[in-house]
């Protein structure tokens, strides 16, 4: 029985490995979605329409729902760590899950926008790093290639 989770799990592991080919447009979106800084000003006029877009973004992308949500900081529940005992038990947890903060400081003249992708799995840096960029992005630009975006199963 418990060779049968083994394979499930490599399997898994296996497909999660697997590169997804992209098109030369995904390409070109994600050089300037990883060119975009986690931490950008926006005018003070259009903090609202900002705001709003890093709040939808988070609750529709996020694999954990929102914790805290004022207008100064969007926090999701903190992602936990892959545990095998899960994998094998009653809940299986395969995928890494992914949680998101974005913060937003007053300064004189406009607002400072920070945002941070977190994930239950430390060897999928490059995932968060381009989760982050991308959400960056979308709050920046309102431009989005949802597929793009990395999310647990």
């Amino acid at each position: 029985m418990k060779k049968k989770y083994l394979i499930l799990i490599i399997i898994a592991f296996l497909s999660s490995c697997a590169s997804v080919k992209i098109t030369p447009e995904d390409q070109a979106y994600l050089d300037k979605a990883m060119a975009c800084p986690l931490s950008f000003m926006v005018p003070k006029d259009k903090i609202d329409e900002v705001w709003s877009r890093a709040h939808v973004w988070i609750a529709q992308y996020s694999d954990l729902k929102i914790q805290i949500a004022t207008e100064y900081i969007i926090d999701t529940y903190n992602p936990t760590a892959l545990n095998p005992k899960s994998i094998l038990g009653s809940s299986p947890t395969f995928f890494p899950k992914y949680g998101y903060k974005a913060m937003r400081v007053e300064t004189q003249n406009n607002y400072q926008i920070t945002v941070q992708c977190f994930s239950s799995n430390s060897i999928k840096s490059d995932a968060v790093n381009r989760n982050a960029h991308i959400l960056a992005y979308y709050i920046k630009s309102s431009k989005l290639k949802p597929h793009l975006i990395f999310r647990g199963k």
